[in-house]
């Protein structure tokens, strides 16, 4: 069977839902299909082989499909320059799919399901990474789709509280690609490889510290290691994955806070995370209570994380609790960096609790894999 993976996206992007396309890709290769990605060709600032990029094998293709791209320009609103876009990509795939017809398309990109829906009996399967807030300009679409995929069981109820049938309705986690955590070599190697203190307890987050302009929780916990550095100074904090735009901002919140052991790590390649996870001893998701983290989220670094084999603290959030319980993680009350520092000093302090949450969350992490994921949903398109 032939599947399209539409995404309208630069290939390869900074941004973490590369990962996932091109991993899922990857993996539904791996579960006996034939696959190709189609992409916007756009201007992009990462210059590599998205293979190499994301390492992942090459076994499908990747198409770049015209579109006019003025998302670069400071001439024209965003808004105005993604409509362009978008409205141009999904021409380009519609022109492609008169001559191309898949038995399979799979898509996130629900403006580019829309003008593809309706009069060409295409099968549509539309992965959701939030539910529409103007859910009427997609209810005509949503008839003709054949499947629904989102990320949490709070999405899979919104889609039938709008009269979605919940047959067609499948939850499907995001995943991770156990293997890059099989690095064979101690965590205070990876640590002189990476510039890291070496005698140190390293609490670690590993993420863009804003998305979109949102924030993430990183101040809270820039406020919590004020707690954790006061009654655990052998601890230092480190934020990996910048941009470099963004560290300025959150340095000089480090200092106000009068912390002495911050460590702040610019963008890196997906194929590193792993090393700076691994070199860590905690690992912190500070997510604040927010409609899309609470319920639509399905964050990678949980699930890479969990495969570290390293103890976390995370925030306590419907999404998040779809994963994480009390017996593989710290959880926390979000927003509350006193409760995120009491949370991180108990690791700190309790070693063989951080090693107990570890092992379970390490464990539970191998029902989370790419190619696991692939083949629950490639079951529920053969199902539907």
């Amino acid at each position: 069977m032939q599947l399209s993976f539409i995404a309208n996206v630069r290939m390869p992007t900074e941004k973490a839902h590369g990962v996932a396309i091109a991993k899922m890709c990857e993996a539904f290769v791996d579960v006996g299909l034939e696959v190709e990605l189609l992409v916007p060709k756009r201007r992009g600032i990462i210059d590599k082989d998205p293979f190499v990029y994301y390492n992942v094998k090459e076994l499908f293709k990747i198409k770049y499909l015209p579109c006019i791209d003025l998302l670069s320009s400071r001439w024209v609103p965003k808004s105005i320059a993604f409509l362009i876009e978008s409205i141009t990509f999904s021409s380009s795939i519609k022109q492609y799919f008169t001559a191309n017809r898949p038995d399979i398309i799979y898509s996130r990109d629900e403006f580019v399901l829309r003008r593809l829906a309706g009069g060409q009996n295409l099968r549509l399967f539309w992965e959701l990474h939030a539910v529409p807030k103007k859910w009427w300009f997609y209810k005509n679409m949503a008839v003709p789709v054949s499947g629904f995929v989102v990320l949490t069981g709070a999405m899979k109820k919104m889609l039938k509280d709008r009269g979605i049938d919940e047959e067609k309705i499948f939850v499907a986690p995001d995943a991770v690609d156990l293997k890059s955590f099989e690095i064979d070599k101690s965590k205070e190697e990876l640590r002189k490889e990476l510039g890291l203190p070496i005698n140190l307890k390293l609490v670690t987050y590993v993420g863009q510290l804003e998305t979109m302009d949102k924030e993430k929780g990183v101040k809270d916990l820039l406020s919590a290691f004020r707690a954790v550095q006061a009654a655990y100074p052998a601890s230092a904090l480190c934020l990996v994955g910048g941009p470099k735009k963004m560290i300025e901002t959150y340095r000089k919140e480090s200092e106000k806070l009068g912390l002495t052991k911050t460590i702040f790590v610019d963008y890196i390649e997906p194929k590193m995370v792993p090393a700076y996870e691994l070199a860590s001893d905690i690992l912190v998701m500070p997510f604040p209570w927010s409609e899309h983290y609470a319920y639509f989220m399905s964050p990678l670094k949980m699930f890479e994380y969990m495969a570290s084999g390293r103890s976390i603290v995370a925030t306590d959030l419907p999404s998040i609790r779809e994963i994480l319980d009390e017996g593989t993680a710290v959880i926390v009350k979000p927003g509350d960096s006193e409760d995120l520092a009491r949370g991180i000093l108990k690791l700190l302090r309790d070693e063989e609790a951080a090693a107990y949450l570890a092992a379970n969350a390490r464990a539970t992490v191998k029902n989370y894999s790419w190619e696991e994921r692939a083949k629950k949903i490639l079951k529920f398109i053969n199902k539907i």
